[in-house]
């Protein structure tokens, strides 16, 4: 649904040149909820401002929907951003305008007839669970509820690219989580492909199938959130489960760090492990939690006699990641 090749996009500020993206390519299937996480200036905004053309790129190109959109200009270009919505971290409303008002906006530049244009307003209030607000202007809503007229003028021309810049960055935790499960809802609901670019490893983990980690305008990794947390080499994979403190080393036992994807979470595997290898097993600490809508849960246990390194052998056999500490 969106892809990015090569791309490329540096800026002038005074004598020096900022370079903001290096050599981008991506690819994002339809339906997925992609996040691209970074550091401030990492390039995350630039990068999403060029998938609808809001900046230009300086070299390489851009497809969403199989139409490339670095090769549109005028009206063909303003014809291919209807079917891209965003939604912005400071809201980005008019204040003189209601939330309908601001919500019909999109549909009266783009010349739909005034009862089209209520109708579908309608639709989208109830969409965002904003009915009752119809008629309310920016200054009387929550953040929350500004975020959400954001979110349903970005859907008024039924787009299939829902593009999220830092759009709960200002918002408190307990609004975050309620725009996130919305957002979630309109992925499975209108199979929306959402790009969604946030500084913030909760946002990710909440609400993304698919992650990249941006670093001074460089993709450094991208990937399924499942494969990313597999492999021990991912460093969003470090940022979703850091290290534990307060393994040691231990002459006669052996520490790791195991961690269960999916169904594996539920099953006994220890238990069969200890019957099966005649290994001691000691439970250090654990958690579960739930990640790219999988839960994934992480052991950090104690290993002492029998066959230890075919134990450990076993667990990587099936396909769990296993890292030791001594």
């Amino acid at each position: 649904m969106i892809k990015l090749e090569h791309l490329s996009k540096s800026f002038t500020d005074g004598a020096s040149e900022i370079h903001a993206l290096h050599d981008v390519s991506l690819e994002i299937g339809p339906g997925q909820i992609f996040g691209v996480v970074g550091a401030s200036g990492a390039g995350k905004s630039t990068l999403i401002r060029c998938v609808n053309r809001l900046e230009t790129p300086d070299c390489g190109r851009v497809w969403v929907d199989d139409e490339e959109i670095t090769a549109l200009e005028g009206k063909d270009l303003r014809r291919a951003r209807r079917k891209i919505g965003m939604i912005f971290q400071q809201f980005n409303l008019l204040s003189q305008r209601t939330a309908s008002e601001n919500i019909a906006y999109p549909l009266e530049l783009a010349g739909v007839q005034k009862t089209e244009r209520e109708k579908r307003v309608r639709e989208l209030l109830s969409l965002v669970g904003l009915e009752e607000k119809a008629r309310a202007y920016p200054a009387q809503l929550s953040g929350g509820q500004k975020q959400r007229v954001g979110i349903a003028r970005a859907l008024a021309n039924n787009p299939k690219v829902l593009l999220s810049d830092e759009a709960t960055s200002a918002l408190d935790p307990g609004t975050t989580e309620s725009i996130l499960s919305l957002l979630k809802d309109l992925n499975q609901r209108l199979g929306l492909t959402i790009l969604l670019i946030t500084h913030q490893m909760e946002v990710v983990k909440n609400i993304c199938d698919h992650a990249g980690l941006l670093e001074d305008g460089r993709l450094v990794e991208s990937g399924a959130i499942s494969d990313l947390i597999a492999d021990p080499s991912s460093r969003l994979s470090r940022a979703f489960f850091p290290p534990p403190a307060g393994l040691r080393a231990d002459a006669l036992a052996v520490q790791a760090v195991i961690t269960f994807l999916g169904d594996a979470a539920e099953k006994p595997i220890l238990a069969g492990l200890v019957r099966q290898f005649d290994v001691d097993v000691n439970i250090l600490g654990g958690n579960i939690q739930q990640i790219g809508g999988k839960r994934v849960g992480q052991l950090q246990v104690e290993f002492k006699g029998g066959q230890t390194q075919a134990a450990l052998a076993y667990l990587r056999d099936l396909g769990l990641r296993v890292e030791v500490y001594q």
